[in-house]
């Protein structure tokens, strides 16, 4: 999500502006830190191994049911990514 303006803009022929470059690698940053620290269990919990692996099977999961949907509304569109 916040790739797209840096990706895009090659594409459009527009580069982003300074301010946008450096929201989109904050927001980036930011996701990366969140990710990390969901890992960390912040209550006490018999095992933080298997606490860490639900919560990244859950990340895992979201994330492949939104490609699903997206590559489904894509090939309804018709159109290719």
């Amino acid at each position: 999500m916040f790739a797209v303006p840096l990706v895009a803009s090659a594409r459009f022929n527009h580069k982003a502006g300074l301010l946008l470059r450096l929201g989109c690698f904050s927001g980036i940053l930011v996701t990366f830190v969140y990710t990390v620290f969901a890992f960390v269990p912040v209550v006490d919990v018999k095992s933080s191994g298997v606490f860490a692996v639900k919560v990244g099977s859950a990340i895992v999961a979201t994330n492949l049911v939104g490609a699903a949907l997206y590559w489904r509304g894509q090939r309804l569109a018709g159109t290719e990514f």
